[in-house]
């Protein structure tokens, strides 16, 4: 029960602010996880960004028709 109202007690003070700045020490985790996070992260987006691309080329293109062709688009 004491647990709870510490709980409840720091996260009204720092909805308010009372506290200043946290009092938490933040953990710092080596560059090396950073790096390799990324590079899985990005990874991904290139491999989303290749297939995206394979399939835009084997999609076929769009026919104009004759009464579209001759009108200026607006």
């Amino acid at each position: 029960m004491m647990m709870k109202h510490k709980y409840t007690l720091s996260g009204a003070g720092s909805v308010f602010n009372l506290a200043g700045a946290s009092t938490r020490p933040v953990k710092i985790g080596d560059a090396s996880d950073d790096i390799r996070a990324l590079r899985s992260d990005w990874g991904i987006v290139g491999n989303e960004i290749r297939k995206a691309t394979v399939a835009v080329k084997s999609s076929p293109a769009p026919k104009a028709t004759r009464k579209n062709a001759s009108r200026p688009s607006r």
